[in-house]
């Protein structure tokens, strides 16, 4: 960084959270926590969480964002003015429909927008399970914290958008064309967040189709083996006559291809 002029650009000071954890709705227990083991492939754990921009003109806005644990993919985000659960749905209904998939485990914090009802019911409807980190406890979801720390740091530092159209722009700019394309992270063997994402999904369609050809291959040998076989049946003659006749030598040839053997009485052939 020296020799290129560099310098790191520091993080902004800490602000208060988005989290409204004093409710009376159910929480899901921290199952995230109780995993043996890493993802080891996309759409098993996604983290949701909810954070702050400052606006010129429209004062605070929300960010809600569904990253893919495996990959640290942000796989949907919605912006908003009002800090309420129809944030969080639209950005899961996002990710789903991007994806044409959807988590085996969803991970958030406790607050009440993950824990309302309609949420909970969107969960249910695509079989995902629920998870919740402890209270008071950010580490428990340190990957999507990490994520914001970054976005505002490199996207906005100390640029302050004019309103939500102008904060949009700027947020697709910076998630859809450099974070997940092409920004590099030590926890993926700097590796970008889509080539992982997609790579591995791609390593999934080559075993597929490898499979499926492998199959084919198989089905192919068998045929095969089944049309030397009858060829040689009809080698040593077919329905115990001469195979030297013309007869037999065109059921020896009907039968290499499958087909039904000519009659005896067949027009244009002699009389055995």
């Amino acid at each position: 960084m020296q020799q290129l002029g560099l310098h790191a650009i520091q993080k902004r000071r800490f602000r208060p959270h988005t989290t409204q954890g004093y409710h009376l709705e159910p929480l899901a227990p921290n199952r995230l926590k109780e995993r043996a083991h890493r993802p080891t492939e996309p759409n098993e754990v996604w983290l949701a969480d909810i954070t702050y921009l400052p606006s010129a003109r429209q004062g605070w806005l929300y960010l809600a964002v569904e990253m893919d644990l495996y990959s640290r993919a942000i796989v949907g985000w919605k912006l908003g003015q009002c800090l309420a659960a129809p944030l969080v749905i639209e950005a899961f209904q996002r990710a789903v429909k991007a994806w044409a998939a959807a988590p085996q485990l969803h991970h958030s914090d406790r607050g009440a927008q993950y824990a309302a009802g309609h949420f909970r019911q969107l969960l249910a409807h695509y079989g995902v399970c629920s998870s919740m980190s402890r209270t008071a406890q950010p580490y428990d979801n340190a990957a999507m914290e990490s994520f914001f720390a970054t976005l505002k740091t490199e996207c906005f530092q100390y640029l302050v958008p004019l309103d939500q159209a102008h904060a949009e722009r700027m947020l697709f700019d910076y998630i859809e064309t450099f974070y997940n394309p092409k920004r590099l992270h030590s926890a993926l063997d700097y590796q970008a967040p889509l080539a992982l994402h997609t790579g591995h999904q791609q390593k999934l369609l080559t075993s597929i189709a490898g499979e499926a050809r492998a199959q084919r291959n198989q089905s192919q040998k068998s045929v095969t083996s089944q049309r030397e076989a009858k060829a040689a049946q009809a080698r040593n003659g077919i329905n115990g006559g001469d195979p030297s006749s013309l007869l037999d030598g065109a059921q020896a040839v009907y039968a290499g291809f499958d087909l039904e053997p000519l009659g005896r009485s067949a027009p244009g052939l002699p009389a055995a």
